[in-house]
Parts: C-alpha cells; sequence; structure tokens
C-alpha cells in the first residue's frame, strides 16, 4: 500500500513539474498559440496540482487530527487568495469563473469520501432513516446506534466475531456515513419495532403433535402477552402505510422430517433488544413442559437425535 501511495506522490509530481515547465516555455514557444485563456487554463492546473500535493504532505506527516484540519483549512484560504490574484491579473470574468470551476472540480475529487459522508448525514437527518437507539445493520455492521456525526455513526456492536448471538459485544464500531449511500440498511426498530424469530425443537415420531403444538403456542402466547397488543397495532399500521395485503399469523408453527425425528418450529415476533432474553425464557419454559409430558413429547433417544 505504502509503494502504491509513493508511486501516485511521484507521478503527481512528475505532472506537477510538466505542467511547470510548459506554462515557463509557453509564452516563448512557437508551436502553439499561446493566449490568455490557455496560460490561465495551465495556472489554474498548476496551483490545484500545488494545492493537492502540499495536502498530501500534511495529510501524510501531520499525525494530529485537529492541526491536520487547520493546516489543510489555511491551504486552501491561501488557494483562494492566490486564484484571487490571479483573476485580478488577467482581468477575466470567463477565465475567472473556469479557475474556479477547474479548482473546485479538483477540491471535490480530493474530499470525496468527507463531502459523501456530509451528504449522507444530511440524508440521516432528513429522512430519519435512523435515529440514536435503533438497532441498524449496515453490511456486515449491526448494532445500537449511540451517536450520529457529520461524517459517521457509532454504534454498540450487537454479535460481531466472537459471539454467535445477538448480544452486545462490548465494543463500538464507527461507521462511516457515506457506506449508506453504497450498501443496504436494516432497520430493527424504525416503521415495526418487532422481528420475527424461531425456535427449532427436535422430537421423536411418536410425539402428539398437535398436543405439542397446542401447547407451545400458549406459552408463546403467555411470554409476549405484554406486548401483544402493541404489536397488532403498528404491525397493522405498517401494512396500511406500505399497502401491503398480508394475513399472516403471529404465531406460527412449521413441521418438517428430518432423519430419524421431526422438527417442530415456532415461529413469533420479539422486540430485537429483547430477543435473546425471551428467546432463552421459551425455549427454557417449553423444554420443562416436554419433560413433564414424556408420552406426548418425546425426544428423539440414542443415534436417532
Amino acid at each position: 500500500m505504502e509503494k502504491k501511495r509513493d508511486v501516485a506522490s511521484l507521478v503527481l509530481l512528475f505532472f506537477f513539474l510538466l505542467v511547470l515547465v510548459v506554462w515557463l516555455i509557453g509564452p516563448v514557444q512557437k508551436w502553439v498559440t499561446w493566449s490568455h485563456l490557455l496560460e490561465h487554463i495551465i495556472e489554474t492546473i498548476l496551483v490545484s496540482l500545488l494545492a493537492i500535493i502540499i495536502i498530501k504532505k500534511i495529510i501524510k506527516s501531520v499525525k494530529r487530527l485537529r492541526l491536520r484540519k487547520t493546516l489543510i483549512i489555511l491551504v486552501l484560504i491561501l488557494i483562494g487568495l492566490l486564484f484571487g490574484l490571479l483573476s485580478v491579473f488577467h482581468a477575466k470574468i470567463f477565465e475567472t469563473i473556469l479557475s474556479l470551476e477547474i479548482f473546485a472540480a479538483v477540491m471535490i475529487y480530493i474530499f470525496q469520501a468527507p463531502l459523501l459522508n456530509i451528504i449522507s448525514f444530511l440524508y440521516i437527518i432528513k429522512t430519519q432513516i435512523y435515529s440514536v437507539g435503533d438497532r441498524i445493520k449496515i453490511n456486515k455492521y449491526k448494532g445500537d446506534v449511540i451517536a450520529i456525526n457529520v461524517l459517521t455513526t457509532k454504534i454498540r456492536q450487537v454479535g460481531g466475531e466472537y459471539l454467535q448471538s445477538s448480544t452486545l459485544s462490548g465494543k463500538i464500531v464507527t461507521i462511516p456515513n457515506s457506506l449508506l449511500l453504497t450498501e443496504p440498511l436494516v432497520n430493527y426498530t424504525k416503521e415495526t419495532p418487532y422481528i420475527w424469530v424461531s425456535i427449532p425443537f427436535q422430537l421423536s415420531y411418536v410425539t402428539d403433535s398437535r398436543f405439542v403444538i397446542k401447547n407451545m403456542k400458549k406459552i408463546v402466547e403467555k411470554q409476549i402477552k405484554p406486548y401483544l397488543e402493541d404489536f397488532e397495532k403498528k404491525y397493522k399500521k405498517f401494512l396500511r402505510d406500505f399497502k401491503i395485503k398480508e394475513e399472516r399469523e403471529i404465531i406460527k408453527v412449521f413441521m418438517r422430517p428430518i432423519e430419524s425425528w421431526i422438527e417442530i418450529t415456532i415461529n413469533f415476533p420479539v422486540k430485537p433488544k429483547e430477543q435473546v432474553t425471551m428467546l432463552t425464557k421459551i425455549t427454557q419454559e417449553i423444554v420443562e413442559f416436554f419433560k413433564k409430558h414424556p408420552k406426548k413429547a418425546g425426544f428423539p433417544k440414542g443415534t436417532s437425535r
């Protein structure tokens, strides 16, 4: 990476020297008609290249972020004054506008990443696509939003490389806002602040499936009862807002055969931040219920498990 940067710097310096030579010999050479407009364009390119070289040098050499930003701002102010002097010297409105346009294009190229971050920040503020407190996922980064700044968004990471479950990892992830323009965003708490989760159970073929499914639903209903009314209200509003026609059971059970047993999976809605706690409670209660009714709910035995 360092070698590539060094090569890029050398190419930039070579190009700057080349343009400088053209600017110096332009008025005396006889191959190309040398006009004030052409001279002004060459000067604009020359000053722009000089600005890029100085800014790249500052970024590479100055480690302190605040000092680096201050120096870059000073360089841009000086470059702006230099353009003003060139404009006064040439006294041409068209040439002045052209110079400013070229310089603006160069600066946009240099500060492309910060500009994209600022545009994304304005988009976040305008649309409220996510807010502080929301649980979101952008690319592989998932967590709870704790701060939205001009350039970045900070989240408390959920899951991650060392965790399999959706629990807080203890780490803060800083995401550039510009990622929002190129990656899909999942907001788990906006529109309808609930997600569907599932718990699979493996039981033997001698299981009374009707009895098991009926009681699994009862257990889940009891656990999600505190927020069931709120869920129904917000989910119906979500369907109306997006004009979605859907008839979906709040608690749904699926069955499928797997080798020497059957898998019974129960789906139900939970609040994203309560997902792990609710899954643990419901799993524990259902397993205890199965143990109390071994003749109705049989676990696979021996190698059939």
